[in-house]
């Protein structure tokens, strides 16, 4: 099962962060492989989105649609989401590590099958 954990410092308060991530429309402005598909939804604990993944610019995109399993505002977002023979899990937490100093954490767990 690939496994990957990452962690960055990130120079702002929690909320500013939290902010970033929840607002998935702006997502383009900073993550250049995962984005929004339909700004109309938000997240909802155990509703999904639809969100989109391209590794390269030069690939076709994968619409995936994740279910969202853990919502808690400022500390944690997680989704478990499936395509055609793969199935992973995301959780991305943050931490107050300081005035306007916030710990970012990225995990991910994903799962292959035929």
């Amino acid at each position: 099962m690939p496994n990957l954990y990452t962690e960055i410092e990130i120079a702002a308060s929690k909320s500013q962060v939290w902010s970033a991530l929840y607002e998935k429309q702006y997502w383009f402005k900073w993550n250049t492989f995962l984005w929004d598909r339909d700004p109309s939804q938000r997240f909802i604990l155990n509703q999904k989105v639809t969100l989109a993944v391209r590794r390269t610019s030069h690939e076709p995109e994968t619409v995936f649609q994740p279910l969202i399993q853990t919502l808690k505002p400022e500390i944690c977002l997680a989704w478990k989401s499936e395509i055609p023979g793969f199935s992973n899990q995301t959780w991305f937490e943050l931490q107050e590590i300081g005035f306007n100093r916030t710990q970012y954490i990225l995990r991910y767990s994903g799962t292959h099958y035929s």
